[in-house]
């Protein structure tokens, strides 16, 4: 696989505002998050709290917004954002993570980040999408680290899983 250079090197040009035509698939993605973080409330997780997903203060992005600040710099294909979703769905169903407003968005950049590697053939450096989640790359290569043992390193995805969350994704 190759990277590389990114023609956007700043985020300044995007602005959520200003999106004329938001992906339907971000939408839908967005809303099943938001809707399992709300049946979560309830959970008290002390594990998360150790994870390095975990943020003291929430960010106030909303995940639909930062899905599209993610599409908007990683230029990603869609089928990589639906992997995301099927990362993050193996990451909570082993137990050990339990998603919440502290931890979706490193754990949503991350994943859309392992989808990005796993899926496609080429991808930016890694600097830049550290620079894009407003991190380290050092702490990016920990957040993959962390975030490929949460899924046991299961990373395979079989057609009829991936066409499973796509047509709900597109149902929605």
């Amino acid at each position: 696989m190759s990277s590389f250079d990114s023609e956007r090197s700043t985020n300044e040009d995007y602005d959520s505002e200003i999106v004329e035509e938001r992906n339907p698939l971000i939408s839908s993605i967005a809303n099943v998050i938001d809707h399992i973080i709300v049946n979560n409330k309830h959970f008290k997780s002390t594990v998360a709290n150790q994870l390095s997903f975990f943020s003291r203060q929430v960010p106030q992005i909303s995940i639909e917004d930062y899905l599209d600040h993610i599409d908007f710099y990683s230029n990603c294909e869609d089928s990589s954002l639906i992997i995301a979703l099927i990362y993050i769905d193996r990451a909570t169903s082993h137990g050990k993570i339990i998603l919440n407003d502290n931890i979706i968005h490193r754990l949503l950049f991350t994943a859309v980040f392992v989808a990005i590697k796993y899926n496609e053939d080429q991808y930016y450096k890694i600097d830049y999408y550290a620079r894009t989640a407003g991190i380290s790359v050092k702490e990016l290569l920990m957040l993959e680290s962390e975030f490929v043992d949460l899924v046991e390193f299961d990373l395979y995805i079989s057609n009829e899983e991936f066409t499973q969350y796509q047509t709900y994704l597109l149902k929605q």
